[in-house]
């Protein structure tokens, strides 16, 4: 469970304890939830991939080897990998790539479209994400592989500090190779 998703979780029972009690016990944690629960900064991602670039390496793999796989959601909430291949919808099953993405802390996947010339498709390994403000908005946050580099405006040197909400396509920060960060706000 990431951080941002575990803290959520938390301040959703404390409000909903609070508002159980008495309407006047509502506003701190309400305010606590939606203050963000924040997104690891850029460096604490970057050492968990210079930690963990093997396993990364090895999910990609996978992933690369199955092209059949479009995207999959790691419910963590029922213990349960929804996969799709192609447009079906499948829940359960792909027991390797559940362990793989949990190890990672990985909630989704999503491949892009292989090349027409043969080669690597892009993937995207979305790792954490948070309610950006009152209304629908969020924002998303990950890993992506990336064999064809971003158009030049969609990548920054760092994230932090940066205003997410221009973020409406994703953007990236290089890691090294072929890697990179992305930050998604989708509003």
């Amino acid at each position: 469970m990431t951080r941002s998703t575990g803290y959520r979780k938390c301040y959703t029972k404390l409000l909903l304890y609070a508002l159980s009690q008495s309407s006047r016990y509502w506003l701190i944690p309400t305010l606590l939830l939606l203050s963000g629960c924040g997104l690891p900064s850029d460096e604490a991602m970057i050492r968990n991939f210079d930690r963990r670039q093997a396993d990364f390496l090895e999910l990609n793999a996978y992933l690369q080897a199955r092209p059949d796989i479009s995207s999959a959601f790691n419910n963590r909430d029922r213990d349960t990998l929804v996969v799709w291949y192609g447009g079906i919808r499948q829940e359960g099953g792909e027991e390797v790539l559940q362990q793989q993405m949990n190890g990672l802390g990985v909630r989704r996947v999503m491949r892009g479209p292989s090349p027409p010339e043969g080669g690597s498709a892009s993937i995207i390994f979305e790792t954490a994400w948070m309610i950006a403000g009152l209304g629908p908005s969020a924002l998303y946050k990950g890993y992506a592989y990336l064999p064809q580099a971003p158009e030049p405006h969609l990548v920054h040197d760092s994230f932090d500090g940066l205003n997410l909400r221009y973020c409406t396509q994703r953007c990236y920060q290089p890691i090294r190779d072929d890697w990179y960060l992305f930050v998604l706000y989708v509003d």
